[in-house]
């Protein structure tokens, strides 16, 4: 007996229609797939977090060093080495890892090492400073004070623009969080 009235046996017995478990079963695949979505979302966002704070803390050793050369840009005995201040550099290195499937792929940036600079010590004749030699000559460190200053102007914009692409990974991940409510 159809009965006319537009309901369905299925509805008058209580349970649900297949037209209404396979909205329900999308709404939910939907919703899988928009939380799988957020996820993977958010997971690059952390990475993208993980670089540019590798790179402010590689360049904050930067900074560092190029402060400690021009704190010694006079020094012209060393204690431990009998010489003036040497000059130190820094070198950075790629942070890799392993992605899925075994390729690499780039992680961030770290200090790889600080060298001594080996260009020659700057020498100037003046009999009367206690570290002059026997000609009279002193030798100065081998740093360039205008040089450490253009380093560190470069280190510190880059810094900066490390911290400003922190900051909008923070917003990001903010935003993103706040869609997956």
């Amino acid at each position: 007996w159809g009965g006319g009235d537009g309901i369905s046996a299925s509805r008058r017995a209580g349970g649900r229609s297949a037209r209404t478990r396979s909205t329900t079963e999308a709404v939910t695949s939907n919703s899988a797939r928009s939380s799988a979505f957020v996820g993977r979302a958010l997971n690059s966002v952390f990475r993208g977090m993980r670089i540019a704070t590798s790179s402010l803390s590689a360049e904050r050793e930067r900074v560092d060093t190029i402060a400690k050369n021009i704190a010694n840009a006079r020094t012209t005995y060393d204690p431990t080495t009998g010489l003036p201040y040497q000059r130190e550099q820094v070198s950075f290195a790629p942070i890799m890892e392993r992605a899925s499937g075994g390729s690499e792929r780039f992680a961030g940036i770290r200090v790889d090492q600080i060298t001594k600079d080996t260009s020659p010590f700057e020498e100037v004749f003046d009999p009367t400073h206690p570290d002059a030699d026997d000609r009279g000559v002193v030798l100065y460190p081998n740093v360039n004070t205008m040089k450490e200053m253009a380093d560190l102007v470069t280190a510190v914009r880059s810094y900066e623009a490390n911290l400003s692409v922190q900051e909008n990974f923070e917003r990001m991940a903010d935003r993103a969080l706040r869609l997956a409510d």
